[in-house]
């Protein structure tokens, strides 16, 4: 019987203790995007194809960013800012698909990424694979931004530069994407101690309610 009462009592703590890791786990939200057509968002005045070119179709919209390495007008940087989105601590994630054009080498890029107040974020982590000819991948940026950081409450956005090159090589960039998790998930330290203090709260009953029972009546 005490062991039943134990495993009932140590399994209630498990699933309490699961259910609260779950329910503070942060969702990811999107809180920038562009289509990158050319519409103006970008500074200075980039370089935009419409429709498929040489086997690259946009992603969003009807245009693509187009980058030539031998063409000084297209390397940038080019970048947006998103007025009235501000930096905050916690995580980002910046996606955006690159392209490459069928029979050219892909343009090598410079500087890409985030950025707050105009400046270059430092990324945590980067995913960018160089497409086929003639395909697109996606790339992916990540970001965790600390309470400490001097760039809090700048307006974010996104740069891309392609170095200059003799030789030409041609990128695409389409469908920017930026997505922000506030830091609300309880470090693995906090969960834990939660962990030893709910069990010592289930030991406890188990103590009381041992405590309870009569005690045996060895005079038989």
């Amino acid at each position: 019987m005490k062991k039943k009462m134990i495993f009932s009592v140590v399994g209630l703590t498990f699933v309490l203790l699961l259910g609260f890791t779950l329910s503070v786990q942060a969702v990811p939200i999107n809180v920038a995007s562009d289509i990158m057509d050319d519409n103006g968002n970008w500074s200075p005045a980039s370089d935009f194809l419409s429709g498929t070119v040489a086997g690259i179709a946009p992603t969003a919209g009807t245009d693509t960013m187009h980058f030539s390495s031998n063409d000084a007008s297209t390397l940038g940087p080019n970048f947006i800012t998103f007025a009235g989105t501000l930096l905050a601590a916690g995580d980002y994630t910046a996606t955006i698909d690159a392209g490459n054009y069928n029979n050219f080498p892909f343009a090598t890029i410079g500087n890409i990424g985030m950025t707050a107040g105009g400046t270059l974020l430092t990324s945590t982590s980067t995913n960018t694979p160089i497409p086929g000819s003639g395909l697109i991948e996606e790339w992916t940026f990540s970001y965790t931004i600390e309470l400490s950081n001097s760039f809090l409450g700048q307006n974010i956005g996104f740069s891309i530069t392609v170095p200059f090159n003799v030789t030409p090589s041609n990128s695409s960039f389409d469908n920017l994407n930026i997505y922000f998790e506030a830091a609300t998930v309880p470090e693995p330290t906090t969960i834990a101690l939660l962990g030893i203090g709910m069990v010592g709260l289930a030991g406890g009953v188990i103590r009381r309610r041992l405590k309870k029972k009569s005690p045996v009546d060895s005079r038989n």
